[in-house]
């Protein structure tokens, strides 16, 4: 199991003007400094960290039908066929909970109070940068199964991997207490700024794809998407 407080030092002000709708062009003087400002709030409050262990995986079935894939030593059992499509061809699957804490979700909350615009901005701000931290998360992987190959992240809940997972996931990771997240009944996490996924990992090469939405913290409420479009990712 790998579990890590992460210090981050910058946005990745690219992506964030890209999701402040800032199409190609850059922020004039007086957004920009707001930007600055709440990013250097933002940094200030959060503890961002991120707790993750990666287990076998085997396909079930029930009655010669197709169940799931089993997280071997758990009662976990991925339902669904996006999740069977996203594994296919792998051994083991990484399950991840990463989070700002509660101190984002806060200071968010305290902004809406003084000044929607700018509450706007840190919201975006902090979807950045729990981003940031499961690219972090992925690298740490990467470097701890040196010899395996790795799927992009699969966000749980997309597509048709149910969303009560993430309480299951949760458990398992024991992310309450390690990293201080949690999952409601209404499968509503705290803090909101806060991401459960999913990477395979396997002996031999996987295809190359496009990431696309499945694994951005940003897809329920995208410009992009809104318009029909996609910003490449």
């Amino acid at each position: 199991m790998i579990n890590k407080q992460i210090m981050l030092e910058k946005l990745n002000r690219d992506e964030l003007h890209r999701y402040l709708g800032y199409k190609g062009n850059a922020p004039d003087d007086i957004v920009r400094g707001i930007i600055d400002k709440s990013e250097e709030k933002l940094f200030k409050v959060v503890k961002p960290a991120y707790i993750c262990k990666a287990f076998n995986i085997r396909e079930v079935f029930s009655e010669s039908s197709y169940k799931g894939i089993e997280c071997v030593g758990t009662n976990l059992i991925l339902e669904g066929e996006s999740i069977r499509k996203h594994l296919a061809g792998c051994n083991q699957a990484v399950l991840i909970c990463a989070t700002l804490s509660l101190e984002g979700d806060k200071l968010i909350r305290q902004t809406e109070i003084r000044d929607i615009a700018e509450a706007f901005i840190v919201d975006t701000e902090a979807s950045v940068a729990i981003e940031q931290v499961c690219e972090i998360a992925e690298r740490h992987i990467k470097e701890s199964f040196p010899e395996k190959y790795m799927t992009y992240r699969f966000g749980v809940g997309y597509g048709d991997l149910p969303l009560n997972h993430e309480r299951m996931i949760l458990d398992i990771l024991n992310a309450g207490k390690l990293i201080g997240l949690h999952c409601s009944e209404a499968n509503i996490l705290t803090p909101r700024k806060s991401v459960v996924c999913i990477i395979g990992l396997s002996d031999n090469p996987m295809p190359k794809g496009q990431k696309g939405c499945v694994t951005c913290n940003m897809r329920d409420k995208c410009n992009f998407r809104k318009q029909g479009l996609s910003c490449s990712y």
